[in-house]
C-alpha cells in the first residue's frame, strides 16, 4: 500500500475543494444575487449561560471537518496547526497540550484509552488520553477527510479517495479496506461512519449508502440516498456528505441534491423518502428527524411516515451548522458566530447569543461592505457542529475560539428583545415549499 498521495488524489482533492469553496461561495442559495437572510427581533424565552472560553487555534479552512468530544470528565479539540487539547469540561483548564508537527484535517474522536485525529499527509493519530503522548501513527492511501467512528477496537474512517479503512485502535493495524467508487467531481469530506450490531453504515459521494461487515469489510446492501440529475457535473452531485443517524430500528441517511430518507435497519427496504438537499447532519428526537438544507432552511421530519412537523425558515441562506439536540431544543451555528436555539416542538426561535466575538466589530450597514469584511475576517463565523453534554454545549469558532454553554432557566412572560446589531436589509423573498403538505 502506497503511503504517498497519487497525483490522481491530489487532483481530486483539489477538485473537491474547489467544489466545497463554490458551496460556501454561492449554493447555500441557488440564486447568487440573494444575500443571507436578515436577523429578525424577538423576545428570548430562555436563558443561555456562558460558563467559559478560551482560544485552541485556528480552524483553517478544514474547519468543518473538526468535532469536538467529551468524556466523564474532560473535553477534547484539535485545530489544524496540530494542536490538540485536553480541557477539564466544566472550567476550560487545559490538563494537557500537544503540538503535532503536521497539519490537521478532522477529528476528535475518543474511546476509553485513546484521541484520534486525521492528518493532511494522510495518517490516523493515536494520543493517550493520560498525557497526550502519541501511542502510534498508521499512514493511510489519502487524507482523512471526517473524524473517525469508533466502536469496541474497530476505527472506521473514510479518506478523501472514497476508501474506507477499519484499523485496530490498539495498534493502527489495517483490518481491511473499502474502495468507495469517487464521482469526477465531490463535495469536500465525508461523513463519519456509524456502527450497528455486526455491521457498519458509510455515506459515500456516488449518492448511496453502504452497509459493510464490521469484521471483513464485505458489502451486506447499498441504497442509492441521492439520485444524479442534470446536464452539468454540479448538478450531479449526490455526495452523502453525512453521518447516518439510527433511532428505533430505522437508518436515516440525507444527501446533497438528493433525499432523505429513511430505512429498515433489518432489511434495508425503505420505508419513506422524500426530496432534500443538504451536506450537514442530520439529527433525531422527540420523534422527528431534523434537516438543514443547503439553503440553511430546518425540517422536522415524522420519523415513521416522513411527514413535515414544521419548517423554519428564519435563517435562510445563513450556511447553518448541523442542528444538535440539547435538552426539548435544537442549537445550531450560522456563518456570521451566532448560536440560534429553537424548540423541537414547534421548531420557534426561543434564544439566540453569539460565538465569534470577532464578528462584532463590523457594524456595516451597507451590504457590500459588510461582505468584503467578511472576506478580510476569515476567521469569523461558526461551521463546526455544536457539542451536546446533558444540558451543556460547547461551540468552536472559526477563528478557535471555544465556549461552553448552559441551558439556562425559562423566561416568563419574555421581554426581553433580542437585537442584531446591524442588518443585511435583504428584501428578497423566501422560496416556500409547496411540494408538501406541513401538519398542523
Amino acid at each position: 500500500m502506497k503511503n504517498c498521495f497519487s497525483r490522481t488524489n491530489r487532483i481530486l482533492s483539489t477538485a473537491s475543494l474547489a467544489v466545497v469553496l463554490f458551496l460556501s461561495a454561492c449554493s447555500s442559495s441557488k440564486h447568487k444575487d440573494l444575500q443571507p437572510l436578515e436577523l429578525a427581533d424577538f423576545n428570548t424565552a430562555l436563558k443561555i449561560e456562558t460558563l467559559w472560553d478560551r482560544p485552541i487555534g485556528s480552524l483553517g479552512q478544514y474547519y468543518h471537518q473538526f468535532k469536538l468530544a467529551v468524556d466523564a470528565q474532560y473535553l477534547y479539540t484539535a485545530s489544524e496547526t496540530g494542536k490538540v487539547y485536553q480541557l477539564d469540561k466544566m472550567t476550560g483548564e487545559k490538563r494537557w497540550k500537544v503540538s503535532l508537527d503536521v497539519d490537521l484535517t478532522a477529528g476528535v474522536a475518543i474511546d476509553d484509552n485513546n484521541v484520534y485525529v486525521g492528518a493532511r499527509d494522510g495518517a490516523i493519530i493515536a494520543l493517550s488520553k493520560e498525557n497526550g503522548e502519541q501511542v502510534w501513527s498508521a499512514k493511510l492511501s489519502s487524507e482523512p477527510v471526517s473524524a473517525p467512528s469508533l466502536y469496541q477496537e474497530h476505527l472506521v474512517v473514510q479518506l478523501s479517495n472514497g476508501q474506507v479503512y477499519n484499523l485496530n485502535t490498539a495498534d493502527g493495524e489495517v483490518r481491511w479496506v473499502f474502495d468507495g467508487h469517487v464521482p469526477a467531481l465531490t463535495i469536500r469530506g465525508t461523513g463519519q461512519a456509524v456502527f450497528f450490531g455486526e455491521f457498519v453504515a458509510v455515506g459515500l459521494a456516488n449518492g448511496k449508502l453502504a452497509i459493510l461487515d464490521q469484521t471483513t469489510g464485505q458489502l451486506r446492501w447499498e441504497n442509492k440516498v441521492g439520485i444524479a440529475q442534470g446536464d452539468t457535473e454540479i448538478e450531479r452531485i449526490v455526495d452523502v456528505d453525512t453521518q447516518p443517524s439510527l433511532l428505533d430500528n430505522k437508518l436515516f441517511a440525507v444527501s446533497y441534491q438528493g433525499r432523505v430518507v429513511a430505512y429498515d435497519l433489518q432489511t434495508g427496504r425503505t420505508i419513506w423518502a422524500e426530496d432534500e438537499s443538504s451536506y450537514k447532519d442530520l439529527t433525531t428526537g422527540f420523534g422527528s428527524v431534523y434537516v438543514t438544507s443547503d439553503e440553511a432552511m430546518i425540517t422536522a421530519y415524522d420519523q415513521n411516515n416522513g411527514e413535515i412537523k414544521w419548517i423554519n425558515e428564519d435563517l435562510l441562506r445563513r450556511k447553518l451548522s448541523s442542528p444538535t439536540p440539547v435538552s426539548s431544543y435544537l442549537v445550531i451555528a450560522d456563518y456570521d458566530g451566532y448560536l440560534h436555539v429553537i424548540s423541537q416542538v414547534d421548531g420557534k426561535m426561543v434564544a439566540r447569543t453569539r460565538v465569534d466575538v470577532l464578528a462584532r466589530k463590523c457594524f456595516c450597514r451597507n451590504t457590500r461592505l459588510s461582505n468584503v469584511w467578511r472576506l478580510i475576517n476569515k476567521s469569523s463565523g461558526v461551521r463546526s457542529a455544536i457539542l451536546a453534554d446533558g444540558n451543556r454545549f460547547y461551540a468552536v469558532a472559526n477563528n478557535g475560539k471555544l465556549k461552553a454553554y448552559k441551558i439556562g432557566d425559562s423566561i416568563e412572560n419574555a421581554d426581553n428583545l433580542i437585537k442584531v446589531p446591524y442588518r443585511h436589509f435583504n428584501k428578497a423573498p423566501i422560496k416556500k415549499r409547496t411540494s408538501k403538505k406541513i401538519t398542523e
